[in-house]
């Protein structure tokens, strides 16, 4: 291709980039009502730049009268610091006291009866539902002011949101290790938080069994385990590299 053609062609896509980004009519409408909407909302938070504009002296000299620190307020403030710190503290330990129980009893794959499974997670919903400001009105009114409160307040907010972090299961597709487009094992299987390195046990795995297993793909092929009674004892060892290099010729 010569130079003037590829210019020409250059230049025709530009030519069609630049005809998308022309402004059309109805483009142009959507955009005069967004901007008549914002002038509206902008009146109803009564908006005023220039009540901003001249704040900045005001918040400048705010700024200004913080340093040097004065010291004899700390005094003041230790306590209430401290109280947060408790309250923290507390609340955490309260959280994991709630959620960690509940948790167990709620997960699928700890609790088999859907009647208590189902119980906990309701129990859990309604403690991570209210709010902890609700919850510090309650607990107010049941056992006085005071740091306790709060920390109660915390400790049942969090440890409903606590709890369904531990029930909570992940849907999964479980595949084969060496599968084909569209071959599942188990499909939306429940699982509790699955990490890399889980050990996953099934009963049965169709074609996915010794006599049928293969060096599909250079893959080297796995043991065979059996398991009674909470013992187990591997009957087939692992097959290793060098197990599936030893029939190739290198020289």
């Amino acid at each position: 291709m010569s130079t003037a053609a590829s210019q020409a062609a250059i230049d025709g896509v530009m030519a069609q980039l630049a005809a998308r980004k022309r402004w059309r009519f109805p483009q142009i409408a959507l955009a005069a009502v967004l901007i008549a909407f914002l002038v509206w909302c902008a009146e109803g938070v009564n908006l005023r730049p220039k009540a901003v504009a001249e704040a900045v002296p005001v918040i400048a000299e705010y700024f200004a009268r913080m340093a040097p620190p004065k010291w004899e307020f700390s005094e003041v403030l230790w306590k209430p610091a401290a109280e947060t710190l408790y309250i923290a503290l507390w609340g955490n330990v309260i959280a994991l006291i709630i959620g960690l129980p509940l948790g167990v009893l709620a997960a699928s794959n700890v609790t088999r009866s859907p009647l208590v499974r189902h119980s906990a997670r309701a129990v859990l919903n309604l403690l991570r539902s209210i709010s902890e400001l609700i919850w510090a009105v309650f607990f107010v009114a049941a056992v006085g002011l005071g740091p306790f409160p709060g920390a109660l307040a915390l400790g049942v907010n969090f440890g409903g949101i606590l709890g369904r972090l531990y029930a909570d299961d992940e849907l999964c597709q479980v595949v084969g290790r060496h599968c084909e487009s569209g071959d599942v094992l188990v499909r939306d299987a429940p699982l509790a938080r699955p990490r890399v390195g889980d050990l996953l046990v099934l009963p049965v795995t169709g074609a996915y069994c010794h006599t049928m297993a293969n060096n599909y793909n250079g893959n080297r092929r796995p043991p065979v385990v059996f398991a009674s009674g909470g013992a187990m004892r591997a009957v087939v060892r692992r097959e290793t590299w060098d197990d599936l290099l030893s029939r190739d010729v290198l020289s």
